[in-house]
C-alpha cells in the first residue's frame, strides 16, 4: 500500500500543529545506560508511556532524536547511540557483522528489560538494525517506523544490482574509508551533505558526527550498510512496518517511480505502508519536523 505525503502546509502539518498545541515540553531523563557493549540508551518523556526506541543511522548519535521525543512527551522514549558513532568511544574492534551484531543485543535488550509493544524506529542504517530486530523479538515489538531506508541500497542505484557483487565491494569500502587521512575523509563525507539534510545548520551536524565517530566502526557500519542485503530477513517480521521515503528537488527520480522502486524492497514484509515525505533530504526528522512528527505520532496510534 502506497500513500502519498506533503509539505508541512498539507494535511500532515496541520494535524501537526494541532498535536504540538496541546502537548507541553518533554521531562528528559539524564539516566544513560550502556544496554550493550555496542550501545548505549538514553531515557526520555513518561517511563509509565509506550516505548519507543529511536536508532540513528550511520555516525549519528541518539541526539539526533531528541527533538523527536519531545514531540511524544507521553511515551517512554529511549534514544539508542552506537558505540564509536558521533563521538560516543568505541568498546573495542567492530565486529566482522556489526549490523547483526547489534541487532541480535537489542532484540536481547527488549526481552531482557521485559518491554511488550515497543515501537522501533530506525533512520537509514539504524532502520535496518530496526528490522533485523523486530524478527529476532517478534513478541516484543508492536510496529517499525523506517525512515528514508532500504534493505538493500545498491538496489535504489541500479535496480539490477546483484547482491553477491554488492557484498564484494564492502571490503573495498571500509578499507578506502579506514585508511583515508581525517582531511580525505571530511572532504568525502562533506560531498554527500546536500543529499542529507537541506539547511547549512543541518549538514553541519551530520558532518561534525561523521567527523566525531570512531572510523573503524564507522566504515564497518558504512560497508555493511551500502553493500549488505537484508531483504531475505524481511518475512521475519511480523509487525506492522511504516516506510517514510524522502523526496526532494534535487532527488535524481519521479516520485512515482522512487516509491516503485521502495515498494520492490520492501516486497517481503507482511504488513507495510509506503509513505512519501515531500521537500525533504535523508534526515526527514531534519528537514520535515513536523511531517514526521505528524506521521509518528499517527503511526503510534495505530499500532498501540
Amino acid at each position: 500500500m502506497r500513500k502519498h505525503s506533503a509539505s508541512p502546509n498539507s494535511r500532515l502539518g496541520a494535524k501537526a500543529a494541532l498535536l504540538l498545541a496541546g502537548l507541553t515540553a518533554a521531562l528528559m531523563l539524564p539516566a544513560t545506560a550502556l544496554a550493550s557493549e555496542r550501545f548505549s540508551i538514553e531515557r526520555a518523556g513518561e517511563p509509565a508511556g509506550q516505548t519507543v526506541v529511536f536508532i540513528p543511522g550511520l555516525g549519528t548519535p541518539g541526539e539526533v532524536w531528541t527533538d523527536t521525543a519531545r514531540a511524544i512527551p507521553h511515551a517512554h522514549s529511549r534514544l539508542v547511540t552506537l558505540a564509536g558513532f558521533g563521538g560516543s568511544p568505541a568498546t573495542g574492534a567492530p565486529a566482522d557483522r556489526l549490523l547483526e551484531a547489534v541487532s541480535a543485543d537489542l532484540a536481547a535488550w527488549l526481552e531482557g528489560e521485559g518491554i511488550e509493544n515497543a515501537v522501533l524506529v530506525g533512520h537509514s542504517l539504524g532502520a535496518q538494525i530496526a528490522l533485523q530486530a523486530a524478527a529476532a523479538a517478534p513478541g516484543r515489538v508492536a510496529g517499525v517506523l523506517v525512515v528514508d531506508s532500504a534493505p538493500f541500497f545498491p538496489g535504489l542505484m541500479n535496480p539490477g544490482a546483484d547482491p553477491g557483487q554488492a557484498a564484494a565491494f564492502g571490503p573495498v569500502m571500509r578499507a578506502q574509508m579506514e585508511s583515508a587521512t581525517d582531511e580525505a575523509f571530511t572532504a568525502m563525507t562533506a560531498q554527500g551533505l546536500p543529499v542529507q539534510a537541506a539547511s547549512s545548520e543541518a549538514q553541519a551536524r551530520v558532518l561534525a558526527w561523521a567527523e566525531a565517530s570512531d572510523r573503524a566502526v564507522f566504515a564497518q557500519a558504512a560497508a555493511e550498510a551500502l553493500s549488505g542485503d537484508f531483504r531475505p530477513g524481511l518475512d521475519g517480521v511480523a509487525a506492522p512496518v511504516r516506510v517514510l521515503v524522502a523526496h526532494s528537488a534535487i532527488t535524481p527520480v519521479p516520485a512515482e517511480a522512487l516509491l516503485t522502486m521502495f515498494e520492490a524492497q520492501y516486497a517481503g514484509l507482511q504488513r507495510v505502508d509506503i509513505t512519501l515525505v515531500s521537500d525533504s533530504r535523508h534526515f526527514i526528522m531534519l528537514d520535515q519536523p513536523a511531517a514526521f512528527e505528524a506521521e509518528l505520532r499517527a503511526f503510534l496510534e495505530v499500532v498501540q
